[in-house]
């Protein structure tokens, strides 16, 4: 059981760490902070995003709060996903793809 809280913990804590630097990245502009490598798509906003919730909700100890937390960021996750499928099955943009800090 310990070995699956230690990798729980470095998987939160990579998760964390990747999208706190691609989403300073949107924020500085700076490409090679959202690319791995410079002919490799960026990262986007969206998907940092989940990262960051997923990797908060698995750096959580167990408990009650941890168990809401959780469930919030499972809803929040879902809140993000849906529209996004949404645009790719209508191929319409939704404007969920934060266009202002993209372009």
């Amino acid at each position: 059981m310990k070995k699956i809280a230690s990798l729980q913990f470095w998987a939160g804590l990579f998760l964390t760490a990747l999208s706190a630097m691609v989403l300073t990245g949107w924020v500085l502009r700076h490409a090679p902070m959202v690319q791995m490598r410079p002919n490799f798509v960026a990262m986007v906003i969206n998907t940092a995003a989940c990262f960051l919730l997923f990797g908060t909700a698995l750096l959580l100890r167990n408990g009650n709060t941890a168990r809401r937390y959780r469930l919030l960021a499972g809803l929040l996750v879902m809140a993000i996903c849906v529209p996004v499928l949404a645009e790719s099955a209508l191929n319409r943009s939704l404007g969920v793809d934060f266009p202002a800090l993209i372009g």
